[in-house]
């Protein structure tokens, strides 16, 4: 099969070296395997689809698909977040479902979905096309997260916002003096 010959059977995804997600070849593979079920195309689908999903491509944390891997494992994501992609992948994943016949498939594209409406809008409902690293939120507004001695602890906004002397000084515990 011509579709498979770029394909890389041992890893999943295609190329070698960087590992985008080529959504729209996986989405015509999976048309292919709908019309005409194949073994074969069948495992390189999975493969690619779970190792996408269960390693660096997905955010586990903040929810959605970063734009691609830097190495060909798919360990190191790119930290961009672009709408298209994750419209698209939540697509290949919910088609992925029914043709594979995988429930998990359908649990991340309502995911991706989920993390577009809730990160990838913004005030009256204007919608984001990429998401850098640098406007990325890990955490809610309001809240600050400081280490001190290899703990972290959670300030509020409740009292005085300790100084970054205070957080990174010997012997500190992260709080308000």
């Amino acid at each position: 099969m011509k579709a498979l010959a770029q394909a890389d059977v041992f890893r999943g995804g295609f190329g070698a070296v960087n590992k985008f997600p080529q959504a729209p070849q996986l989405a015509a593979l999976l048309e292919i395997q709908a019309q005409t079920p194949n073994a074969k195309l069948a495992e390189f689908l999975r493969l690619s689809l779970d190792r996408m999903a269960g390693l660096g491509l997905y955010d586990h944390i903040g929810g959605g698909f970063f734009r691609y891997t830097v190495d060909p494992d798919w360990h190191t994501p790119h930290f961009e977040k672009m709408l298209y992609d994750n419209a698209q992948l939540a697509g290949v994943y919910l088609q992925a479902a029914a043709v594979l016949k995988q429930p998990a498939y359908r649990d991340t594209a309502l995911r991706t979905l989920d993390f577009m409406l809730e990160q990838m809008r913004r005030r009256r409902q204007r919608r984001l096309h990429h998401q850098p690293v640098r406007h990325r939120r890990a955490r809610p507004r309001g809240r600050r997260v400081f280490v001190g001695q290899g703990r972290a602890e959670k300030n509020a906004g409740a009292g005085r916002v300790p100084t970054d002397r205070q957080i990174l000084a010997p012997g500190s515990s992260g709080g308000a003096a």
